[in-house]
C-alpha cells in the first residue's frame, strides 16, 4: 500500500511539473509592418514615413549610426537615405519605440535591407553598445576596407559616439 502511494505521488508530482514546463508564456503579439513612402529624411538614420493609412511616424533605422549633424560625411548620408527612400514604397518591421516615441525598425525596400545597406555603402556605422559592437559590423569592416561612402574621405572618422565624447554636442541649428 505504502509503495502505491508513493507511486502515485510521484506520478502526480510529474504531471504538475510537467504541465508547468509545458505552459509557455504568451508571447506579445508582434506589432504589423508599417507599409508607405519616406515624406521627409532628417538625417542618416531617421525619417518621417507617411503610412498607407494616413498617417505619418518618425522611423529611426535599427543598428545603424550615421554621422552627427555637424560631423564629416553627415550630409552626405542623409542624402544617400533620401535618394534610396524618394518615391519608393518601403515596409517597416518594427521594433518597438523609444524614449523620443520613434519607431525603431528595419526598413525593406523591394525586400532588402535597407540599414544594412546604408552601412555597407559607407554612410553610416554599425551601432555599437558597451559590449557589442552592433549587427552589422561584418558590413562596415567591408566598407572601410574598400573606402565606400564616409572611408573614402582620406582622413580617419570617428564614430558618432568617440565625436561626441571628444567634441561635445553639435550647436543647436539656427
Amino acid at each position: 500500500m505504502r509503495t502505491l502511494l508513493s507511486s502515485a505521488s510521484l506520478l502526480a508530482a510529474c504531471v504538475f511539473v510537467g504541465a508547468a514546463f509545458a505552459a509557455k508564456p504568451a508571447r506579445p503579439a508582434a506589432a504589423p509592418p508599417l507599409e508607405g513612402k519616406m515624406s521627409q529624411v532628417i538625417d542618416g538614420a531617421n525619417f518621417v514615413l507617411q503610412t498607407t493609412d494616413g498617417s505619418s511616424v518618425t522611423v529611426h533605422l535599427a543598428g545603424v549610426d550615421p554621422p552627427e549633424p555637424c560631423q564629416l560625411w553627415a550630409t552626405e548620408s542623409r542624402d544617400a537615405l533620401k535618394d534610396w527612400l524618394q518615391d519608393q514604397p518601403v515596409v517597416v518591421k518594427a521594433q518597438g519605440k523609444d524614449a523620443r516615441g520613434r519607431v525603431i525598425g528595419q526598413v525593406l525596400q523591394d525586400g532588402s535591407d535597407l540599414n544594412r545597406r546604408m552601412v555597407e555603402e559607407g554612410h553610416a556605422f554599425s551601432a555599437r553598445t558597451k559590449w557589442d559592437h552592433g549587427p552589422y559590423m561584418k558590413e562596415e569592416r567591408v566598407a572601410h576596407s574598400l573606402a565606400r561612402g564616409m572611408f573614402s574621405a582620406g582622413t580617419r572618422i570617428e564614430t558618432p559616439a568617440d565625436f561626441r565624447r571628444n567634441h561635445g554636442p553639435c550647436p543647436a541649428a539656427p
